[in-house]
């Protein structure tokens, strides 16, 4: 279970759970095909607030159905910002992809920052190469003649 934090408000999500990664997808897919499916025409005539009331509705149908039923009404309360409510949709969907691609994949060592610790990195392999050859040459050797 990983904790985000959603308008500053942390939340649970089992990002891992097949059952809520299929949900997270075909979630993600609906609010896309809704955004393709505004008719710019629509946007800048007179029926603009009701095209961008509906894709504020949509994102947070999202919350509620991908986290929990009330996520929305907690996250941000009665208020609906547009531009609060699109960022916290970009920023989860980015979260939780990332945390996805980094459970994944092999964890990678960090490089030594600076030229210094990249040289003494370098000589602490050296010194574990050299014990590891005189750990081998110490080895008894069985004659079995």
């Amino acid at each position: 279970m990983e904790i985000y934090v959603i308008c500053g408000q942390e939340v649970e999500y089992d990002t891992f759970d097949l059952a809520n990664m299929e949900l997270f997808d075909s979630e993600v897919r609906r609010i896309e095909a809704a955004a393709r499916g505004i008719d710019p025409k629509q946007v800048s005539g007179s029926n603009y607030l009701a095209v961008l009331r509906e894709q504020a509705e949509n994102i947070l149908d999202f919350f509620d159905t991908v986290i929990g039923e009330g996520t929305s009404c907690r996250v941000f309360g009665s208020k609906v910002n547009l531009r609060d409510i699109t960022e916290a949709y970009r920023k989860f969907t980015q979260d939780v992809l990332g945390t996805v691609r980094g459970g994944f994949a092999a964890p990678q060592p960090a490089p030594p920052a600076n030229r210094e610790q990249r040289r003494a990195a370098a000589r602490e392999q050296r010194r574990e190469q050299a014990r590891q050859r005189a750990a081998e040459k110490a080895k008894p050797v069985t004659d079995e003649a």
